[in-house]
């Protein structure tokens, strides 16, 4: 599991110092990960997911407000599961060492 908040290039906030550089770092190793399988021949991709805010003990009560709200990219941990496996059965061996979001869409580092 990644988070957009990991993406330098989508950084328009500033703020959250080490959660930001965690996930930055998070998504260095898919990303590597990914050339290893690639040479490997391995059947399989690596790929880093934010699958939005969801409503769950780490987002709180940022995640009850937003989810109250309707606010779009946010979910219940069931509608998130259901994202997550419907983005996760499109993903083609193209998509191994990127970020996408619960839309499918590639994230930016």
């Amino acid at each position: 599991m990644s988070a957009r908040v990991g993406s330098i290039a989508d950084n328009k906030l500033g703020g959250w110092y080490s959660y930001r550089s965690s996930k930055a770092a998070q998504n260095q190793i898919t990303k590597t990960l990914s050339m290893e399988l690639s040479v490997g021949n391995y059947n399989a991709i690596a790929i880093g997911y934010h699958p939005g805010t969801v409503q769950t003990y780490l987002s709180g009560e940022m995640g009850k407000a937003r989810l109250s709200k309707n606010e779009p990219g946010t979910f219940t941990v069931d509608e998130a599961i259901e994202k997550m496996t419907s983005v996760i059965g499109g993903l083609k061996k193209e998509n191994s060492g990127t970020v996408v979001d619960w839309q499918g869409k590639q994230i930016p580092w």
